[in-house]
Parts: C-alpha cells; structure tokens; sequence
C-alpha cells in the first residue's frame, strides 16, 4: 500500500494503474492487488481507510473538549477540526501522500464520488456540522453546504502547498513558515464560513431555490 501512496501522490491518480503499482511492488503476482482490493478505487478507498477513522477520532475528541469547555466559538471549532488533518504533515507512513490524495480528489467530481462509498467520512449531520450550524445560523444550509465544500478543497491544497514549499527550507524557518501557512488558512476559512452572502449570491440562491 505504501507504494501505491507514493505513486497516487506523486504521479496522479488517474496516472497510474495497478499494473505500474505491482511492478512498482516488485509484486511478482499480478493478480495480488486485485484479489486484495478489487481494483483502483478499492486500493484508493484502502489508503483513506488507513487515515482517516484516525482523523475522525481525534477530531471528534477535539471538538467534544471544545464543546464540554462552555466556551465554544467558530475559531475553537475549525482549530479541533482541522488539527488532526494538519498532522498528516508530520506523518512519516504516509501522511504527506494522503493529503495529495485527498486534495487530487477534492479536485474532481468523479474522482471525489469514491467518498460515496465511505459516507461516514463526510457527514453533514455529525457534531461538527452541528456546531456550524449552530454557529452560523444565518446561513442559507445550500450555501453552508457550498462553502463546507470549498473549505474542504482549501484545506487539502493548502496542506499540500505547506508540505511542498516547508520540505526546501531550513528546518527553523520551516517551522516559522508552517505556522503562518496554518494560522492564516484558519483565517480563510473562518471568512468562508462567516462572510455575509452577497445580493447576487442570495438572488441565485432564490433562482435555485
């Protein structure tokens, strides 16, 4: 599976098939990835398995201490989370190569419909989606739905931008570099969640009303 992290991440998904991930493998059955996962979408869904019930239950533990403190705000609900996707940064099994995953699936529909499969990773009705919705209450749901999106894109590519432009520097700059790349994409998606909609965005809601 590490293999096929690497060279989904590097190469492309839609750039690599599992015959280039066997011999890659040095994987003399051929057969082998496809008797284990199916196919190429059963091998991607095996790669988010291997991540993302870890996020979930960070994030939720996050989100639960946030919620128990009694003092909740939008800020302390992005920071928890978004904290435990950031630590795919600093995941030497294949953190790094998750988030470009992700990322390449965020970027396009057919590819992003592997999720479907695993609709409890995207929820719009755990505790997350409920503490925004509490939080931005004001908010058209579609357009909430819209802009949850756009930060899930935001987040993943900025992620992969950080690991990219943070692995040439200098290990003490890097660190400085990492943090304002992190603090300023809380600010973008706190203004995502937050900014008013304009009148043209609430005039083509109503049209799709």
């Amino acid at each position: 599976m590490a293999v096929a992290e690497k060279l989904f991440a590097e190469c492309g998904i839609d750039g690599v098939s599992l015959n280039e991930v066997t011999r890659a493998s040095a994987q003399r059955n051929k057969s082998a990835l496809t008797y284990h996962f199916g196919s190429k979408e059963g091998l991607m869904l095996a790669i988010i398995d291997k991540h993302a019930p870890g996020i979930i239950e960070k994030r939720n533990k996050l989100l639960q201490e946030v919620l128990d403190s009694g003092d909740v705000t939008l800020e302390k609900i992005i920071r928890a989370a978004i904290e435990p996707v950031i630590q795919k940064l600093d995941d030497k099994d294949g953190g790094v190569y998750f988030l470009k995953i992700v990322a390449q699936l965020a970027s396009n529909k057919s590819n992003f419909s592997l999720f479907e499969e695993r609709p409890e990773y995207l929820s719009s009705d755990d505790a997350l989606m409920r503490a925004l919705r509490d939080l931005t209450a004001d908010m058209p749901e579609d357009l909430r739905m819209m802009r949850m999106m756009q930060a899930f894109s935001m987040l993943f590519h900025t992620l992969v931008y950080i690991a990219d432009v943070t692995a040439k520097k200098r290990k003490g700059k890097n660190a400085r570099l990492k943090q304002l790349f992190i603090d300023n994409l809380i600010d973008s998606l706190m203004a995502i969640a937050t900014l008013e909609p304009s009148a043209a965005t609430r005039q083509q809601l109503a049209l799709a009303g």
